[in-house]
């Protein structure tokens, strides 16, 4: 039995289709930093299974072109930020990204990570929560809009 593929989704929002076909209906979606195994390929869609069981066809452009290790891929599952809708600074590209809910990036607990140096598109600063509305009677801090894993 050969080890399996993990990728990581590059999109903000990759949708995942029933057929590798852009006509086809989709039935789910993921988004940005959301670990898919591959199981096949096909002229350019990838069929993938997500962490959340589903399984469909998704086109390679949504997706990271390179292969994480099993341990990356868990280091990443362990560490990575969830987003609660934030929008991101990456130095490398000098690019603002805004992300949806649910997305991941890397921590920055962990700068020697082997995921880190891996996975180089999704390692930001954040710079803004998407909105934000400090609850009555607080101080009006802003939280981090890039939460560490609950896992």
């Amino acid at each position: 039995m050969s080890a399996e593929t993990i990728v990581l989704v590059r999109a903000a929002v990759a949708p995942l289709h029933a057929e590798p076909k852009a006509a086809s209906e989709q039935v789910s979606q993921s988004v940005a930093g959301q670990l898919a195994v591959i199981l096949e390929a096909r002229e350019g869609w990838r069929r993938v299974r997500l962490a959340d069981g589903y399984e469909g066809w998704m086109h390679e452009g949504y997706l990271d072109a390179h292969a994480l290790s099993a341990e990356a891929a868990h280091d990443w599952a362990m560490n990575a930020r969830h987003s609660v809708g934030c929008t991101v600074y990456d130095d490398v590209t000098d690019m603002e990204r805004a992300l949806p809910l649910g997305a991941r990036v890397a921590s920055d607990d962990n700068p020697a990570s082997t995921t880190r140096a891996a996975v180089s598109v999704f390692f930001f600063t954040v710079i803004s929560p998407s909105s934000w509305t400090a609850p009555p009677g607080t101080s009006g801090a802003t939280p981090s809009a890039c939460l560490p894993s609950s896992r």
